[in-house]
């Protein structure tokens, strides 16, 4: 339950409370409520069960459905800002990629991970992997990959060893 709230927590969805069920119907059971923040710093028996429930009201970011998103949406490397497969381009390459929900994709020379971030939200069931060789570009992805609540590795390396 700690690993799951650290996690929900780094992705800004702080719109869940948690109920956390320990050893259910043996001797030892135990169950309570949580906040996320409660939870992540809680310690928990290992046969568990948790549950999550989004907060009525509760603002949600706002992330549009689909793909194409504007460049501008985008953490990009700064002075030079702009080094961005641009919005047309990811378009018409995400398009003709035919993304399933299951796809496998690897974004060789990730730079901020606008293709990736992408993908991620494409292939949910999927996998993608972000390769960037500049470990300037590392932080931008991963800040795009927040806010845009998408999770794949990113990988510090230059292709094709990486």
């Amino acid at each position: 339950p700690a690993a799951v709230a650290a996690y929900l927590l780094h992705y800004g969805m702080t719109e869940y409370d948690a109920f956390v069920g320990e050893h259910l119907g043996g001797p030892d059971e135990a169950y309570q409520h949580y906040t996320l923040e409660e939870m992540a710093q809680g310690t928990f028996q290992p046969l568990n069960v948790v549950i999550l429930r989004r907060r009525k009201g509760e603002d949600v970011p706002a992330i549009r459905r689909g793909f194409g998103f504007e460049d501008a949406e985008f953490h990009q490397r700064k002075p030079e800002k702009g080094l961005i497969t641009k919005r047309e381009v990811r378009v018409f390459s995400l398009s003709e990629l035919r993304l399933t929900e299951r796809s496998i994709v690897w974004d060789i020379g990730a730079g901020s991970g606008s293709v990736a971030v992408e993908c991620a939200r494409l292939a949910r069931y999927g996998q993608v992997f972000a390769i960037e060789k500049n470990e300037g570009d590392l932080a931008n992805v991963e800040a795009n990959k927040i806010k845009f609540r998408t999770d794949f590795p990113v990988i510090h390396a230059k292709a094709p060893a990486g």
